[in-house]
């Protein structure tokens, strides 16, 4: 779950939570394959 935090650019992990607690998880896997991701490294 981290690196949905690091993505949403949310502080705290409980913030995160509250936000996965309230989608089903297709939406939230819809949602996260949807973003442009940038890799560090």
């Amino acid at each position: 779950m981290n690196l949905i935090q690091q993505q949403l650019g949310h502080s705290s992990l409980t913030t995160t939570s509250r936000y996965l607690d309230h989608i089903a998880p297709a939406q939230l896997i819809e949602a996260m394959q949807g973003r442009e991701w940038e890799l560090e490294g």
